[in-house]
């Protein structure tokens, strides 16, 4: 349910026997999420937190040696 949410939102895009990505994020997108995190009960705040590990391991596993700076250097400024 929670990808099916992230999809209708317009954050993943799922490609038929091929792959699910991050596809964006818009205000239409923003708007959605805080209200439906606004009313998710602990078995969807469960759900949220598996698909968001999902989505950094795999982002994660394509960062570069130029995305791992900027990481830290966001890190160090907050």
């Amino acid at each position: 349910m929670v990808n099916q949410l992230l999809e209708f939102y317009g954050i993943l895009k799922t490609l038929p026997q091929s792959a699910t990505y991050v596809a964006g994020l818009g205000v239409k997108a923003l708007e959605g999420l805080i209200a439906n995190v606004l009313a998710l009960d602990q078995n969807d705040i469960n759900s949220l937190l598996e698909t968001r590990e999902i989505l950094e391991i795999n982002a994660a596993s394509r960062a570069d040696e130029h995305d791992l700076r900027e990481l830290v250097e966001a890190h160090e400024i907050h």
